[in-house]
């Protein structure tokens, strides 16, 4: 079996249970599935050293799992930007705190 292909499941997994707990808004598990992601994330990069496996079918599915997860990726970072937005209705100011840069680069008064 390819290596990439169970690290990319897993990576899967991690990212719907970020969702989930975006979702509820459970912050200390976010954290600790935030550090396992990173993991993987590193994990996944060594293993891309490899060649890629010859077998087509093997390909074909990490083809789709990597596409799946590219999905999921973008269902986190919707709910994401929809917190932030919701909390800075919630809490006028919270996102804009002294000495951080604007998206034109910036220092922004606090």
């Amino acid at each position: 079996m390819c290596s990439r292909l169970p690290l990319v499941r897993q990576l899967r997994e991690v990212t719907g249970a970020q969702i989930d707990a975006a979702r509820t808004l459970r912050h200390g598990e976010l954290d600790a599935l935030n550090a396992r992601y990173s993991d993987l994330v590193f994990q996944l990069r060594v293993a891309m050293q490899n060649e890629l496996p010859a077998d087509p079918e093997l390909l074909a599915e990490l083809k789709n799992e990597t596409l799946a997860l590219e999905k999921e990726q973008e269902r986190l970072a919707l709910l994401a930007n929809s917190v932030v937005a919701i909390l800075d209705r919630v809490l006028p100011g919270s996102s804009q705190s002294a000495g951080t840069y604007g998206r034109t680069g910036h220092l922004m008064a606090g």
